[in-house]
């Protein structure tokens, strides 16, 4: 003799007669899930611009930056040569980046310096003026002096921010807005120049 089903009831995980905790446990790992892989999509991305910029290549890399402070926002922090591989930019952990296909201290050229937005890094960065003083130190013990002349807030395909600056230019930016979806850069120029 067949079993007639009830009427309405659906044979879902749903709405069998499974206890309310197990569901919610299933919810809740589902949403771990889905966290975690979204996560490291965005960490890929983080602090990434779309596309590789095209830099005009520096003839003599003798002033490798190994410290970079911003005085008035209380920015002091080591920094570390990454590169861009595919369409990924390397980040340091330990400090900031300076992206190795820029250019360097007092070379006339663009110097990109970057790092994460967190308490220990560049979190101050977006209350930065114009006319704050960035220096910089290299390995052979020379000191650059920079003042912000502008930020700006750009998304991560506007590359060309990067690359149309004329003269020496030391661009510091780091994630900004909801989701880390825009870039803050402070542009600044040799004090002495």
């Amino acid at each position: 003799m067949r079993r007639a089903k009830k009427k309405g009831v659906k044979n879902s995980f749903f709405h069998k007669a499974v206890p309310l905790r197990i569901k919610l446990l299933f919810i809740f790992g589902m949403s771990c899930l889905l966290f975690f892989f979204s996560w490291k999509i965005h960490e890929k991305s983080v602090l990434s611009f779309v596309s590789r910029p095209a830099f005009i290549r520096h003839q003599n890399a003798t002033h490798f930056p190994i410290l970079l402070s911003i005085p008035s926002i209380h920015i002091s922090l080591s920094v570390h040569e990454t590169n861009i591989i595919g369409n990924i930019w390397q980040i340091a952990d330990n400090g900031l980046s300076h992206l190795a296909i820029s250019g360097y201290p007092g070379e006339n050229s663009t110097s990109v310096f970057y790092g994460h937005n967190t308490i220990d890094k560049l979190a101050n960065l977006p209350y930065v003026q114009t006319g704050a003083q960035i220096t910089i130190i290299t390995a052979d013990k020379t000191i650059y002096h920079y003042r912000i002349t502008q930020t700006e807030i750009v998304n991560p395909n506007q590359t060309d921010v990067l690359t149309n600056q004329t003269g020496e230019t030391l661009i510091v930016y780091t994630c900004y807005g909801l989701f880390d979806n825009q870039r803050f850069l402070a542009i600044a120029k040799p004090e002495n120049k």
